[in-house]
């Protein structure tokens, strides 16, 4: 069954995304991305920014919307890459790079510094504090993580700000410049 959502704001502002629901994919709602990118929207003009399991691929449109440098997308489904890269060819837009695999292979693999990192990864991922982890290295000295998760996070020595939990999902920002 196809699904969308609108992009919430920018130059691509109302412009839909498509997703298969049969692929499990649980998109950020869009009250949750109205305070993300409302908070994040000066850091966003010519960030690096990184959408580990992408899933829909909101959370990176929404910042190629808001002139970030580039987006990499990462997802271990291929099928929802293709869908990523066709929302992407529909929408005219070219400065982004799609990976298929996962995450973890991903940070393992990387050497790229972000300036935003988002990290919305299925329920009941088992490895979620090691993900956090590898990606707050990976971030640039301003950068900022984004994660949304129904564990709460408890890492030591994390400047951890939780400004959302609703119902079982936690939303959380962390700023590399306080850790």
């Amino acid at each position: 069954m196809k699904n969308n959502l609108k992009i919430i704001s920018g130059k691509f502002k109302n412009k839909k995304i498509y997703f298969n629901s049969k692929f499990n994919i649980k998109p950020t709602m869009q009250n949750i991305k109205t305070i993300i990118f409302s908070l994040l929207k000066n850091k966003i003009n010519n960030a690096l920014c990184l959408d580990l399991y992408a899933g829909s691929g909101a959370l990176g449109f929404e910042c190629l919307s808001n002139d970030a440098l580039n987006v990499f997308f990462i997802d271990k489904n291929i099928k929802v890459c293709k869908n990523i890269f066709k929302n992407l060819k529909n929408i005219n837009i070219k400065n982004f790079k799609i990976l298929n695999l996962k995450a973890l292979s991903f940070l393992l693999k990387n050497k790229l510094l972000f300036d935003l990192i988002f990290i919305d990864p299925p329920y009941n991922t088992k490895n979620i504090n090691k993900i956090i982890k590898l990606s707050i290295k990976q971030l640039n000295n301003n950068g900022i993580l984004y994660v949304e998760t129904n564990k709460k996070i408890n890492i030591k020595d994390l400047n951890i700000k939780i400004f959302r939990k609703k119902g079982n999902t936690f939303f959380y920002l962390i700023f590399k410049s306080f850790i």
